[in-house]
């Protein structure tokens, strides 16, 4: 019998990031280990997350940015939960040079 434990893991790339990309899928409940420098973020995702779509590393409030790499990528169309799954459901994209109504 294999009792091995897959470790979820995910990269934050900078601090102040409000998301972090998984790197397996990852299912509600599951433990994700998030690397940001030297520091280790440990989070249960509170909903099931595809392989490298982005988890919120805090509450996102509807209408604020959203930021990944110390950029803003797009703006909370409503309220993400912490440790949850954040993409186009949530999320409206910034493309480079556009800024929030």
């Amino acid at each position: 019998m294999n009792t091995s434990v897959v470790r979820k893991c995910a990269i934050a790339l900078s601090e102040g990031d409000s998301v972090a990309n998984v790197l397996d899928d990852v299912s509600e409940g599951e433990t994700v280990f998030i690397r940001l420098g030297d520091c280790e973020i440990v989070l249960n995702a509170t909903s099931d997350i595809p392989k490298f779509h982005k988890i919120a590393l805090s509450h996102i409030h509807e209408g604020h940015e959203i930021i990944r790499g110390g950029y803003v990528i797009g703006i909370a169309t409503s309220r993400i939960a912490h440790a949850s799954w954040v993409h186009t459901h949530n999320l409206r994209s910034l493309r480079a040079g556009e800024r929030p109504a």
